[in-house]
């Protein structure tokens, strides 16, 4: 380019040395690129710790959101587990069995307030039918957070006060996670400890697919409580 410059100003009549500033000046002002505009150190720090802020607050609420904190069982024919997070949100769904995984699968609660959740699921045409031929339907609640688990189950109460063959029962973390390890429900993991209390024989597997009628009945027959164990236990009234 500057050998360029020279030739073409060769053919024009004028002094060498102006010939000579004027194509260095023009070949500097051609060839010279635009400086780039740098970034202040404390404005690239500043805005590092932003994303991290934000990186950090992101990665705290999903942490969060699927940390359990709370959970529904509800047991009848089929068993289910809702799992709930600190703000009341439903983060899964277990069936315990494959009849019961096919329900879970089926009901679209995920995410839903748990309230709305129980709601859908006490609206579903197979437990209402269950319901209306005479079969019980149990609702334990269990958890970490005693306020938000204590807050649950008197809403389930409320929710489900005029429903005659509903009830409820509070439960606690601690036989949340030894149902977990027998395979069962809470609902039927306490009605299994009552039966074992009245025959030491009795086995997990030999409750797990019965539904909580059947379970409640086997009590009766060998004299334990019809209402079952404490804890928030009730029957729902008639309507």
């Amino acid at each position: 380019m500057r050998d360029r410059i020279r030739n073409a100003f060769d053919k024009i009549q004028a002094e060498p040395e102006l010939k000579q500033r004027t194509a260095r000046f023009l070949a500097e002002k051609i060839l010279q690129q635009p400086a780039r505009k740098k970034v202040p150190p404390l404005r690239r720090v500043a805005l590092l710790c932003t994303v991290l802020a934000v990186f950090l607050l992101g990665a705290g609420f999903f942490h969060s959101y699927y940390t359990v904190s709370a959970a529904i069982s509800i047991d009848g024919a089929s068993s289910l587990e809702l799992e709930i997070n600190c703000f009341d949100r439903v983060i899964s769904v277990t069936g315990y069995g494959s009849s019961s995984q096919s329900l879970a699968d089926s009901l679209e609660v995920k995410h839903q307030n748990y309230r709305q959740a129980v709601e859908t699921i006490l609206e579903d045409e197979r437990i209402r039918e269950f319901l209306e031929e005479g079969e019980l339907l149990i609702l334990t609640v269990s958890g970490t957070d005693a306020e938000q688990s204590d807050e649950i189950f008197q809403e389930m109460e409320s929710d489900t006060a005029e429903e005659e063959n509903i009830r409820c029962q509070a439960g606690n973390a601690a036989e949340a996670q030894a149902a977990r390890e027998a395979g069962l429900s809470l609902g039927k993991y306490r009605a299994y400890l009552e039966l074992l209390e009245l025959d030491p024989s009795v086995t997990p597997g030999d409750v797990s697919s019965l539904t909580m009628r059947e379970i409640r009945d086997w009590i009766a027959e060998l004299g334990g409580s019809e209402n079952g164990r404490g804890g928030g236990y009730r029957y729902g009234r008639s309507r």
